[in-house]
């Protein structure tokens, strides 16, 4: 796979900066830092179940499709979940139904607010003038529309 060993040198530098991570329990680590610890195309089609404490297994939720590929990397997926709780001591498989997994949560973007500037101040820098006649124009039926 390209680009692994720079995803293992980045988890390597980053997650001992992740205090909270670490701090927390085994699998709830794992859960929060598992975008980081799989990437993003993993994070949509497996998601970290349970830690059994008696074996210290992990249960990764992955959808049936994608098991043979992840297995495959099942050890790869180990030393990476290592890197965040070594109290887990290896991963266990369950496939589940395309489309079952809830996504990974991600922190919520606050919508910016509209500059309260009046429309023809937000296109002054503009020269052609009548590109600046038609943003000018939506700037205004965008204050309208916010306004009503």
């Amino acid at each position: 796979m390209c680009g692994m060993n720079g995803v293992d040198e980045l988890l390597r530098k980053i997650m001992p900066e992740l205090g909270a991570v670490r701090k927390a329990a085994p699998v709830e680590a794992v859960r929060m830092a598992w975008p980081t610890i799989v990437g993003a195309a993993l994070a949509r089609i497996a998601a970290p179940g349970r830690v059994d404490p008696a074996t210290g297994l992990l249960e990764v939720q992955v959808e049936a499709p994608w098991r043979e590929a992840l297995y495959r990397m099942r050890h790869l997926l180990i030393d990476r979940v290592r890197t965040v709780s070594a109290d887990i001591r290896g991963v266990r498989l369950v496939t589940v139904p395309v489309g079952t997994l809830r996504p990974p949560p991600t922190a919520a973007l606050a919508p910016r607010p509209a500059p309260s500037l009046p429309p023809d101040a937000r296109t002054v820098g503009i020269g052609d003038a009548a590109l600046r006649a038609a943003l000018d124009g939506l700037c205004r039926a965008w204050d309208d529309g916010r306004e009503g």
